[in-house]
């Protein structure tokens, strides 16, 4: 394959050249790969439209009979220049099929007898030489393996089902980095477990809120006790479609659970309550609110 592409570009398109693999783990159906690094845009533009209308070569062997061809159809391409994803690297990934016959006729035989012929699924990389550049000088690569070792222990697995996970965590991260609140939960979510990579949203929250709740209760039961009594108040407030609470709304949501109501008095007597933000405290009368609406929302969930 890359002596093929290697021919092609010398006599095409010079400004590409063909190199070893340089990008990530190639689709498991393709076993045979290779990479072509542009010099410009225009080059690349050049490559593609190439390798669309397919490449063929034939070569004789010196002092003898025999010959050789190959040809390259490609039956896709998906472009990771608009949408690069999370690693933000840019390139164009084309697969299809690669065909190589070869003749080497005996004597006494025909040709048909000497003719034999090998079809391998095929993928290629095209890049930009620019970004491969500051793709390897931003170090993105080494942040990418740091958090797929990070995946292994939640997804033990290997090949594209490791890698779809992590690009698919990534996703999550690019949707954090764009909202305050939700980066101030994934501090508190680290804060217990650096090793955990949440899959979406609703496991963000359950981490960072499960976090902060064991900053009071440590890993003992009673931090299961009080999460779920934060629930049962956060559902019966969203049922009422209320942003604040009393305390006799706490009474009602938690009336046929004594050891929660139990667990919540004390909080109040010390002064604070995790996730619950108090607004005014007297000696019967008081105002609360979840520190966040999104908490709330998220523990109705």
């Amino acid at each position: 394959l890359e002596e093929l592409l290697a021919a092609t570009m010398e006599s095409s398109c010079q400004d590409a050249t063909v190199t070893s693999w340089v990008g990530d783990k190639a689709s498991p159906a393709a076993r045979v790969r290779a990479s072509i690094v542009c010099r410009d845009a225009p080059a690349l533009r050049r490559v593609l439209e190439l390798l669309s209308k397919g490449i063929f070569g034939q070569a004789e062997a010196t002092g003898s009979s025999s010959s050789s061809s190959a040809t390259l159809r490609v039956s896709g391409c998906r472009s990771f220049f608009a949408s690069p994803g999370p690693t933000r690297c840019r390139r164009a990934v084309l697969r299809g099929r690669l065909r190589r016959a070869s003749l080497a006729p005996s004597e006494g035989q025909s040709e048909l007898a000497g003719l034999s012929e090998i079809s391998e699924l095929v993928e290629v990389e095209v890049h930009h030489q620019a970004i491969i550049d500051f793709h390897e000088n931003s170090h993105a690569e080494e942040l990418v393996e740091h958090f797929r070792r990070r995946l292994k222990e939640d997804c033990p697995g290997e090949g594209a089902t490791e890698d779809s996970e992590l690009e698919s965590r990534l996703h999550v991260f690019d949707e954090i980095c764009k909202v305050p609140v939700l980066l101030s939960v994934m501090s508190c979510a680290l804060s217990e477990r650096l090793s955990g990579l949440p899959r979406d949203i609703f496991e963000l929250y359950e981490m960072g809120m499960l976090a902060t709740v064991r900053r009071c209760f440590g890993e003992s039961q009673e931090a299961q006790a009080a999460m779920c009594m934060l629930e049962m108040i956060a559902v019966a407030n969203h049922l009422a479609k209320r942003r604040t609470f009393q305390p006799e709304d706490v009474r009602k949501a938690l009336g046929r659970r004594p050891e929660l109501m139990a667990i919540w008095t004390r909080l109040l007597e010390d002064g604070e309550i995790p996730l619950v933000k108090i607004l005014t405290l007297g000696e019967s009368s008081g105002e609360f609110q979840f520190s966040h609406l999104s908490f709330q929302e998220s523990l109705f969930v």
